[in-house]
């Protein structure tokens, strides 16, 4: 079972999202993935276990090969619940929302990644009261205290993905993708050669075409070398992931400070506001 950051998938417009339910095909077996802050590879951030540690292990799974030949009947897999539980539930779900707002509604090809959600691993510059160190480096210490208390309590690694160039040019290979997700961790804390090379990678594609999406705790603002490049792709949709204002935000998202955060959000709108393509 996964561990999930709550800030691991965030979506648009769920009250406009439809999507014909007596039909259950969702097209993530064939053109989705994401590789989770530890290294876990599924098809989208909903799905409920991981299948494998790396391309190769991912690619020949079994249960990804048995999900595929479900939707294909028309079944609902078992480790999609969370989708079928929300249309149960008269919620739009993840498959529909990306049915119109990946797909445009329409079947896409089917032979090669489209929409990529991965990190940079989970180095992070907080503890909130709502993570772990599965998604979080700034848990690490925090759950060592807590296991003196609590001795079952399972401690994940730092990852840094952005250190690993196998893995890097395993990512800058995948040269269909028109969306990509940068979930934390925090994207913005390390790794930021790594990280403009690959949108350099993406920029020698054709980024007119391609779609990308930040979630950050908005206690960074990245420079100009980000915001320059960003300006030539579709879409950029920065997601900045706060809870309460004030003593509360501070809390929540320790050791944030709320002053310096409240200053970051003027910032990240006075430098998109001239930027129609980023929001």
């Amino acid at each position: 079972m996964i561990e999930n950051n709550r800030d691991d998938c965030v979506e648009d417009n769920k009250e406009e999202a439809e999507l014909d339910n007596t039909k259950s095909i969702c097209y993530h077996p064939w053109v989705g993935l994401e590789i989770t802050p530890q290294g876990d590879f599924r098809p989208c951030c909903k799905f409920s276990e991981s299948l494998g540690k790396s391309f190769e292990e991912y690619e020949n799974n079994e249960k990804l090969k048995l999900l595929k030949e479900q939707f294909s009947n028309n079944q609902r897999p078992e480790g999609c619940n969370r989708c079928w539980r929300d249309e149960d539930a008269g919620l739009p779900s993840k498959r529909q929302i990306d049915w119109k707002y990946r797909f445009n509604e329409t079947e896409p090809s089917l032979e090669n990644i489209q929409v990529l959600s991965f990190s940079f691993g989970n180095s992070c510059n907080l503890a909130c009261r709502t993570c772990n160190s599965y998604s979080s480096s700034g848990w690490i210490t925090e759950s060592r205290k807590l296991s003196k208390q609590i001795p079952d309590l399972v401690i994940h690694g730092h990852k840094k993905f952005y250190k690993d160039m196998k893995f890097m040019e395993k990512i800058k290979s995948l040269k269909h993708v028109k969306h990509v997700e940068f979930p934390g961790g925090e994207p913005f804390l390390t790794g930021t050669k790594e990280h403009l090379d690959y949108l350099d990678v993406l920029i020698s594609m054709d980024p007119s075409q391609i779609e990308l999406r930040y979630i950050t705790n908005a206690t960074i603002v990245p420079g100009s070398e980000f915001w320059e490049r960003w300006q030539r792709f579709k879409k950029v949709d920065i997601q900045l992931s706060i809870d309460g204002t004030g003593e509360k935000f501070e809390y929540l998202r320790h050791p944030a400070k709320w002053e310096e955060v409240d200053k970051n959000v003027d910032r990240y709108i006075k430098s998109s506001t001239d930027l129609k393509n980023i929001s």
